[in-house]
């Protein structure tokens, strides 16, 4: 049993001065680490503004010919796109701070589905940022992803570490959630925190069958990888480990300290 080891492209190092950041520096230098990269989803009006230090993708941007060429350099690099998130959704929520009207945003999510089903991707990581949500809202938003992921034959993970801001409590009723819809196309994206045994315990709380895929912010020094990793065999979770570091610095140091540990657990 193996994972993907993979980065949020925050963690990218940027490029010499003067040269722009392209989604193929992303994979040139994800390569050079050995990793993969998870690329979030934005429009091109974000990047311009100055507000992300990488870029994102946009799937009105991207046509047919630019995503076949996208996932043709991954494979070729050896660089692969393990996943997307959908992170235009935190200013989204900024102009729709309840679900209610939220049928563009429904729509846009369906728009990754298909980018990440294009890129070569197995997941699309999902949530609701800081809009407020009824149960019925919710199920529905979450329903209608699911159907749109399962199209393309990829799974949209709610992250659970967000579920709360819904307004609706813990990661357990996001499971609950899931459990109702019983949808093949909608699973769980786990980010858990905490020293210890907590990340194992979460993982261990969401299983194998919800769970499609995993965050680590870094490695830190209180956390019980024994235990963590140990969680994740136990469930047979086989898929990406991706980290969502402050920077390259964070990111390499994380790498450095991860190998010995994956190797100890046979991953």
């Amino acid at each position: 049993m193996t994972v993907q080891v993979s980065t949020r492209e925050g963690g990218i190092p940027r490029p010499p001065a003067g040269e722009p950041y392209t989604p193929e520096h992303a994979l040139r230098e994800a390569a050079r680490l050995g990793i993969g990269v998870e690329f979030s989803t934005a429009p091109a009006e974000r990047n311009r503004a100055g507000q992300r230090r990488n870029q994102g993708l946009w799937p009105e941007d991207l046509d047919a010919g630019a995503r076949a060429a996208l996932r043709s350099q991954a494979a070729g690099v050896g660089a692969p796109i393990t996943s997307l998130s959908s992170d235009w959704v935190w200013g989204f929520s900024a102009y729709y701070p309840t679900l209610e009207g939220w049928e563009r945003g429904g729509r846009l999510l369906a728009l990754d589905m298909e980018l990440a089903a294009d890129l070569g991707a197995a997941v699309c990581l999902i949530h609701f940022a800081r809009s407020r949500a009824t149960w019925e809202q919710a199920k529905r938003y979450c329903a209608a992803t699911a159907e749109a992921a399962a199209r393309h034959g990829v799974v949209a993970a709610f992250e659970g570490s967000l579920w709360h801001l819904t307004g609706l409590g813990p990661i357990d009723e996001l499971l609950r959630l899931i459990e109702e819809l019983g949808h093949p196309g909608l699973k769980v994206y786990a980010h858990p925190r905490g020293p210890g045994r907590a990340c194992a315990d979460e993982i261990l709380k969401i299983g194998g069958k919800r769970l499609a895929c995993v965050h680590h912010t870094r490695m830190e020094d209180d956390v019980d990888y024994d235990a963590f990793f140990g969680a994740l065999k136990q469930v047979g979770y086989a898929g990406p480990l991706v980290f969502e570091t402050g920077g390259p610095e964070e990111l390499t140091r994380s790498l450095e300290q991860l190998r010995p540990v994956l190797g100890k657990h046979g991953m």
